[in-house]
């Protein structure tokens, strides 16, 4: 008879953590005691404790009256919770279509849908009705979230010129000057936003995000560092700095950092991706996929975990798995050119060369890579084209944000080559000294193994052998590839240099978001 019971004297749910909408526009926030008015909420709002009858709520609306995010206590029956909050506004819609405040708070029920197209529609009626700068605001941060930033900006000017002391509205437009690599005018907006209000912890989270745009990762770590000392409780402040630190090769911090955002909310998957970049970076890849694991539970549309956590899918040979992951990126998103690039991954390392050339191509359709390039290089090399290989690597090199991999790779083709009318010892042995130079993580076995290559073409077999055995150092360098660059070096040994193009080209699997 459980469940009689249990229709009887139901179990109360607690309201804790839940997002809940008022019933009325300016509904009153009282204090604990019930005896004075704190706040008025008219939006949305967070439950931070449930007291049976009553909650405490947590929200961001500000006013004159009200100029920082307020909390205080009402009564259960003057809200709705978030799940009844769609069917609540179409109600009160169909009877009062003319009130801009039930458009906007069915905007922001769809927005919790994740449906940002039906958000825009709702945020546009309220504007035809009542035109205020921070809808325009809210509007704008859904064209974002839907990538149509020229759309966003004109919301964004709008509302600045509707008030030009508010930081909040810079901010919105430096991120889509950001998002357009319009990086100047970025970093103009966030200083104005500052300038406005120097407490405004949020210009100083995206100029951190611009200096990563621009791998200034020290500057990046500084911003990161003072917007958590103006707001402690921000959690992106702390795995923003955590990436920043991860290409610092700062892990241990980069881990606590990630720690102390996931104590602040256990629910934010970004934490948890950027613990799996982390444990990847150590080698620790089981770690690191459950990490990713955990990052795509609490965000089923996380791009970049699916992606990353398939990547270690492909160094450990499990390609059903890494093909799942891969495929279920482009049922999010049709176009993401990383899907593309790793699927092509996916075919080389299994010798599908044509179909792995199809998927590098549709990559540098979508975006040119610089990694789809090397990479479409890397399987010119292996089927004998090299005169296609080389005008790839040439290519990869002159795109934007070409990375240290890329001198790698070249480096190695330019040292390996069967054919000798494309070998450069003296151009490989500078490309990979480049390379490792620049690297902001600890330098691994490949470009150990590549530097040595590059000795042995210019006849150094001493250095050549010196690095070969630092590159059979590295511990995580097992099975095939190690036997390979055991090989390597008893031809060294032996004053013999390389002759084919070997299995260390790492980037055909080695590309994270």
């Amino acid at each position: 008879m459980n469940w009689f019971r249990k229709l009887l004297f139901p179990e109360k749910v607690s309201w804790e953590k839940k997002l809940v909408f008022p019933r009325w526009p300016h509904l009153q926030l009282t204090d604990e005691a019930n005896q004075k008015i704190v706040s008025a909420l008219s939006y949305q709002a967070e439950v931070l404790e449930d007291h049976g009858s009553r909650v405490k709520l947590r929200h961001q609306e500000r006013s004159e009256k009200f100029p920082e995010p307020q909390e205080g206590f009402a009564r259960k029956n003057e809200l709705i919770p978030i799940e009844d909050a769609d069917n609540y506004f179409i109600r009160r819609l169909r009877n009062a279509p003319h009130q801009p405040w039930c458009w906007i708070c069915h905007s922001m029920a769809s927005v919790h849908r994740k449906d940002y197209q039906r958000a825009i529609l709702d945020l546009s009626q309220a504007l035809d009705l009542f035109d205020e700068p921070s809808v325009r605001d809210y509007r704008a941060e859904q064209y974002m979230q839907l990538k149509e930033y020229n759309r966003a900006l004109e919301d964004c000017e709008a509302a600045i010129a509707f008030s030009p002391e508010e930081p909040f509205y810079y901010h919105s437009r430096g991120f889509c000057w950001m998002k357009l690599k319009q990086f100047d005018k970025a970093f103009q907006d966030c200083e104005q936003a500052i300038q406005i209000d120097s407490s405004f912890y949020p210009a100083y989270l995206l100029r951190g995000d611009l200096y990563m745009n621009l791998k200034e990762y020290e500057k990046a770590v500084e911003d990161y560092s003072y917007a958590i000392t103006l707001e402690s409780k921000i959690v992106s402040g702390y795995y923003s700095r955590a990436s920043a630190l991860i290409f610092l090769d700062r892990l241990e911090e980069a881990l606590q950092d990630c720690h102390l955002a996931i104590e602040l909310d256990p629910n934010e998957s970004a934490s948890y991706f950027y613990c799996g970049r982390i444990f990847s970076l150590q080698h620790n890849q089981a770690e690191a996929i459950e990490a990713y694991s955990k990052a795509v539970r609490l965000d089923p549309k996380d791009q970049c975990g699916r992606l990353n956590r398939g990547i270690i899918y492909l160094e450990q040979s499990k390609f059903h798995l890494a093909l799942k992951d891969f495929h279920r990126v482009l049922e999010i998103d049709a176009s993401d050119a990383l899907a593309y690039l790793n699927l092509g991954s996916l075919w080389a390392l299994q010798g599908e060369y044509q179909k792995a050339l199809e998927y590098y191509d549709t990559c540098i359709e979508l975006e040119s890579l610089h990694q789809a390039y090397s990479s479409r290089a890397v399987v010119y090399a292996e089927m004998g084209n090299y005169r296609q290989a080389l005008d790839d690597f040439e290519a990869s090199l002159l795109q934007e944000n070409s990375e240290n991999a890329v001198s790698r790779d070249f480096a190695y083709f330019l040292s390996v080559c069967p054919d000798e009318n494309f070998r450069d010892g003296e151009r490989a042995l500078k490309l990979a000294k480049e390379g490792m130079e620049k690297i902001g993580m600890q330098v691994d076995w490949s470009f150990e193994g590549t530097l040595a290559a590059a000795y042995a073409e210019v006849g150094d077999f001493d250095k050549a052998t010196e690095h070969q055995k630092r590159c059979l150092m590295d511990t995580s360098l097992d099975g095939e590839n190690r036997e390979e660059q055991e090989e390597s070096l008893q031809l060294f040994l032996r004053k013999t240099p390389l002759r084919k193009v070997g299995k260390l080209m790492q980037n055909l699997y080695r590309t994270v978001c």
